[in-house]
């Protein structure tokens, strides 16, 4: 079963290395091996792909945004935020919620 979905993972990821020809399958598996996660290795290949992304400002109002592609302060602070969400899961893993009166 994990062989499977590894194997599915290769391919996915190969697939996407293919249609932006940022990160070659040597770069991806040499990332791979150095400990790099697949969250990190799939914002580097969605760097360059082109897309539509809406979001809130400040002041609450939603706003389109069309571009050609990520920028690299995109892709770090997205980074920061998973790190962020991944903490805040871990922390309340180990909180017990005691409901009795």
């Amino acid at each position: 079963m994990k062989k499977s979905f590894f194997l599915f993972a290769i391919m996915v990821v190969i697939g996407y290395a293919s249609a932006c020809c940022g990160l070659t399958v040597e770069e991806i598996i040499r990332l791979k091996n150095a400990g790099v996660s697949d969250t990190t290795i799939r914002m580097m290949l969605e760097q360059e792909r082109p897309g539509v992304r809406e979001y809130s400002d400040d002041r609450g109002n939603t706003c389109i945004r069309y571009s050609t592609g990520s920028s690299a302060g995109e892709m770090i602070k997205d980074i920061e935020e998973a790190e962020k969400m991944k903490r805040a899961w871990e922390l309340l893993d180990s909180v017990i919620i005691d409901r009795r009166k």
